[in-house]
């Protein structure tokens, strides 16, 4: 980081990207904020990431396991049941 001395702070802006929607910042692994503006003091090594989702439409997916019966997949609510084996 030439230039940047160590107790600067510096301002990040999420970029507009066709196709997905801005969801949140992680800075060194952890939650930042779901802001598309973020300001940092620059006192020590960060990691900034601008995280997106697809702009699609969003499905909760439940898993849940029995022995010896398989799989039962629940998509939005809907369970779809499996064989006891899955191969892909």
């Amino acid at each position: 980081m030439d230039g940047i001395f160590k107790t600067q702070t510096r301002h990040f802006t999420a970029p507009t990207v066709t196709g997905y929607t801005f969801s949140h910042w992680l800075v060194n692994g952890d939650n930042a904020g779901s802001s598309s503006s973020l300001s940092l003091k620059i006192d020590n090594p960060k990691k900034v990431v601008a995280v997106y989702n697809t702009s699609s439409t969003k499905h909760n997916l439940t898993v849940t396991t029995f022995p010896y019966t398989g799989l039962d997949l629940k998509i939005d609510g809907t369970t779809h049941f499996t064989k006891n084996t899955i191969s892909g």
